[in-house]
């Protein structure tokens, strides 16, 4: 930024704009220094905080499970931190999956891997698109979506007229 200021003048004011970046990384100490021919230079701090939230992502290793079966999901951050993050996991509108409540991905690491299994019952029923969601104070969530498999088949009932019949009797 250029200033000119008039003969007498000592200060001025001029405006800074700060970018976004849209990087979740650590506040920024910035050197702002002011110099002129003939004068000695001035300088001045200013801290430029990051409001850009960090991400979560949730990867599943298939889209689809089977009931009775497991699936691996691979929770992941990234945020520049040397903190542990704990993310609260959540199946909205089922019961159909079987997870834990948080996963807490250790300080210095980015990512942590965990089954997801889906309940084996004996209900007939359509094939269930199931979400999962992974939330964290300070963190954009993320989510994915699984699809269970039903395993159990539909069940006939055989209703004989007789329960006995002779050889040669023929239809009866």
């Amino acid at each position: 930024v250029a200033m000119n200021l008039a003969a007498g003048v000592a200060s001025g004011t001029f405006i800074a704009t700060v970018q976004q970046d849209f990087v979740p990384d650590p506040d920024r100490l910035v050197t702002v220094t002011a110099s002129a021919s003939g004068y000695q230079s001035g300088t001045a701090t200013i801290t430029v905080k990051n409001t850009d939230l960090p991400h979560l992502a949730l990867e599943l290793g298939a889209p689809m499970v089977g009931e009775g079966k497991a699936v691996s999901a691979t929770l992941s951050h990234d945020a520049p931190t040397t903190n542990p993050v704990t993310v609260s996991l959540s199946t909205p509108g089922t019961s159909q999956l079987v997870i834990p409540d948080s996963i807490t991905i250790p300080a210095g690491q980015s990512a942590m891997m965990f089954a997801i299994s889906a309940v084996d019952d004996s209900q007939v029923e359509p094939n269930l698109i199931a979400r999962v969601d992974a939330n964290a104070a300070g963190f954009v969530g993320a989510s994915a979506l699984l699809t269970i498999i039903d395993n159990d088949l539909p069940a006939f009932t055989l209703t004989l007229a007789a329960t006995s019949v002779s050889e040669g009797a023929g239809v009866e």
